[in-house]
């Protein structure tokens, strides 16, 4: 299998040289497994404790499979996609296929060793070069409003769709339930204050304009 992490590094370095480092220092996890599909691309799986292995993409198709599970998304009346679990990314990159260059997607996953995989396993050339594709990786739940406050007033206004990949949120759900919990707390905090502030935003211009005459005669504070 074709090995892209040097190629996928060089491109991320431009563009988020913070996210770059992760991606290089993280240590691969022994009980994730690539292998190869039956259509010739890798696939991923989970050795557990007991010896039993789930596979995390399609044996037979993974890219076939991840064009039938984004198709549900095209037409989707949101220009925002929150995606939960990244896998080997197939499905992140037919969603980047699909999208405008105006689409935000911001890709949460919790083991930076699936992301190493991805990005070692799969050319994430288009991903990369996307503006509005942003990665998360290992995020505390309740710090998201904290991570998603730079795009508050976008998500306020054009609301979000969230692209759950199935497989790696049945294996942590406690994780994914409460970050998608937590996304949904921040949305609806973001939409409260532009609400707010459209609300008040007439008092507020009303306000600056009554004042602004003073504001200009005023000779300041450092007469005090």
């Amino acid at each position: 299998m074709k090995d892209f992490l040097i190629h996928n590094l060089a491109k991320l370095q431009n563009k988020s040289p913070q996210f770059c480092s992760l991606v290089k220092n993280v240590e691969l996890d022994k009980q994730y497994i690539v292998s190869t599909s039956k259509s010739g691309k890798p696939t991923l799986s989970k050795k557990f404790i007991d010896g039993a292995c789930r596979t995390l993409h399609s044996k037979y198709d993974p890219v076939n499979e991840a064009v039938q599970f984004t198709k549900s998304y095209n037409s989707a009346k949101h220009s925002n996609f929150i995606v939960c679990g990244l896998g080997l990314g197939y499905h992140l990159q037919e969603l980047v296929r699909i999208s405008t260059k105006n689409t935000k997607i911001i890709v949460i996953e919790k083991n930076p060793a699936i992301v190493k995989l991805a990005f070692i396993h799969n050319d994430f050339s288009n991903v990369i070069k996307h503006p509005g594709v942003v990665f998360y990786v290992g995020v505390n739940p309740k710090n998201i409003e904290e991570i998603l406050f730079d795009d508050r007033t976008n998500l306020a206004l054009h609301g979000y769709t969230l692209v759950n990949f199935k497989p790696l949120i049945n294996i942590e759900p406690d994780y994914y339930k409460s970050l998608e919990k937590e996304i949904f707390k921040t949305y609806q905090k973001f939409q409260i204050d532009i609400n707010t502030q459209a609300a008040f935003s007439k008092k507020f211009y009303k306000n600056i304009f009554d004042n602004g005459q003073c504001i200009i005669n005023s000779p300041g504070i450092k007469t005090l």
